[in-house]
């Protein structure tokens, strides 16, 4: 809503499964005084088919959840599941995602995915099409599999003591952690990728009082691609 009232954008479309979301896009909309469609579907709507956007921006639900409890009512402590290993909905949005964009357009994404440091190679995997895919995330976000099974047990609730389950499952798929990130892939024959560490302990330069983006990020292509890919600059 705010690249579309800045001007960066012509049209605005939300779409979501949620009734309930849909009902705050419409108040946003009223309350920022914007025109958009807002379409009630699971993911991709299928008036859509026929369009191609410039920028598809998602905040898809990524919490892991263990199978023993999945017959189990977790819903509104876990609102954000998404399956075994919690990448269900990203890899149905990447693999989806390629046929409504421009051929310069971008898939923008704010979530959490399993083992940060390979992240490109993972969702190179969720779609057939090529991509150029670029992923920043904070190094103090990045949760062990036994910290990530405790922090999501004690949400669901102290009782169930499936703490163990969760790390076994984690482990039994290989994976070692998992972080928030700022997701971006565009569409490019030359497919690549990045991963990006932003890590404010780094100590600051040693001719700088303080520690600025560059020392945090390593690197200026880090400073750059988050800066880029911020939705006021996409």
């Amino acid at each position: 809503i705010f690249a579309y009232i800045a001007g960066q954008y012509d049209e605005l479309v939300c779409t979501d499964i949620n009734h309930r979301a849909s009902r705050y896009v419409a108040a946003n909309f009223c309350l920022n005084e914007v025109h958009g469609r807002i379409l009630k579907g699971d993911l991709f709507h299928e008036g859509l088919r026929k369009e191609r956007f410039s920028r598809i921006v998602s905040n898809p639900p990524f919490v892991a959840l263990p199978r023993p409890l999945q017959s189990i009512n977790t819903r509104p402590s876990l609102y954000s599941i998404a399956g075994v290993n919690g990448t269900d909905i990203l890899q149905r949005i990447v693999a989806e995602s390629h046929d409504y964009l421009r051929s310069n357009g971008k898939l923008l994404m704010v979530t959490e995915v399993p083992n940060i440091e390979d992240s490109c190679d993972l969702l190179k995997l969720y779609s057939e099409k090529r991509f150029h895919i670029g992923v920043a995330y904070v190094g103090a976000d990045v949760e062990e599999v036994e910290v990530y099974g405790q922090a999501r047990e004690n949400e669901v609730s102290e009782t169930l003591h499936q703490n163990e389950r969760w790390c076994m499952e984690q482990e039994e798929m290989s994976i070692r952690n998992r972080a928030l990130a700022l997701i971006a892939m565009k569409p490019d024959d030359n497919s690549g990728g990045s991963v990006y560490r932003f890590d404010p302990s780094v100590p600051k330069s040693i001719d700088s009082e303080e520690q600025d983006e560059e020392d945090a990020f390593l690197t200026k292509q880090g400073i750059h691609f988050t800066r880029s890919n911020l939705i006021f600059n996409s």
